[in-house]
């Protein structure tokens, strides 16, 4: 597995710390074209904090005010 790690991504896998993602919404395009766009929510958590680091997900799903499926029309 030689494979390049880079960016901010890069620096938290090579720290060894836990991270997830969870959707958090939609934008519109930057270039004006096209239709919304899905943003993300990046939790990273403490060494081998991937419990509290789930939980912290899943209270974010349960309360955020996101429709959650398809992309706004």
């Amino acid at each position: 597995m030689g494979g390049f790690v880079g960016g901010a991504h890069g620096a938290r896998a090579r720290a060894g710390l836990p991270a997830i993602t969870v959707p958090c919404g939609f934008e519109a395009p930057r270039d004006g074209g096209g239709g919304p766009l899905p943003v993300g929510l990046q939790i990273i958590g403490r060494a081998f904090g991937e419990a509290d680091m789930i939980s912290v997900a899943h209270v974010f799903e349960q309360t955020a005010d996101f429709a959650w499926g398809s992309a706004p029309a």
